[in-house]
């Protein structure tokens, strides 16, 4: 993962680690990532990844507002990448100066602050 290696700083908020625990409840979460890789996952971001909690969360995805709170945690760490697979995160394009982008379409960009 770039971020564990240092290239780049991963935010989230407690909003989203408890999303990620809801989801990984699922029987077709479990059966594709496996209830102990989930629980890993969810250890890791809590140990490396910078929680935020923003104050204030703006209507901003119209399509799915319960996908707000993404934008508000880009929007409170001033990120200049947002990437996800949601499509209607990505339908956004931007969030203020924030580029949103899919996995595929960032990882362009992040292998080249692995280089630096």
């Amino acid at each position: 993962m770039l971020w564990s290696q240092g290239a780049c700083t991963l935010y989230t908020s407690e909003a989203q680690l408890e999303e990620l625990r809801r989801v990984s409840r699922r029987r077709v979460a479990q059966r594709r990532i496996g209830k102990a890789r989930f629980g890993a996952l969810i250890n890791l971001l809590r140990l490396r990844a910078v929680v935020l909690s923003p104050q204030s969360i703006p209507f901003i995805v119209p399509d799915d507002p319960h996908d707000d709170f993404i934008a508000a945690i880009a929007q409170e760490a001033r990120a200049s990448l947002l990437v996800s697979d949601d499509r209607h995160i990505t339908a956004l394009k931007k969030i203020g100066k924030t580029t949103v982008q899919t996995p595929q379409q960032a990882l362009p960009r992040l292998r080249k602050l692995v280089k630096r």
